[in-house]
């Protein structure tokens, strides 16, 4: 019984040190620039930009190349917020 134990407590420090080495080695940083994009977007998703909504149009800005004077709403300088985010922020 207590080898069995032992076992199970070797087989599962290995898989543990394991997983702990793979999550280190193929972590993906997150790409939040959709998300800041959205922050500054007017937050109406009135769709008058053609989109579904506020987090749509700031994926397709980001991901499509969509343009910013689409969003109606958006005040001019906000507008160019955005233009300058996407300038400086561009993969």
């Amino acid at each position: 019984m207590i080898q069995a134990l032992l076992v199970m407590l070797a087989v599962g420090a290995v898989c543990g040190l394991i997983l702990g080495i793979a999550g280190k080695k193929f972590y993906v940083e997150k790409d939040t620039r959709v998300e800041d994009i959205r922050a500054l977007l007017p937050g109406l998703n009135c769709g008058g930009c053609g989109k579904a909504g506020c987090d749509a149009m700031a994926d397709a800005l980001v991901n499509e190349g969509a343009d910013i004077n689409d969003c109606r709403p958006s005040k001019p300088e906000v507008k160019e917020k955005i233009k300058e985010y996407l300038a400086a922020n561009a993969k």
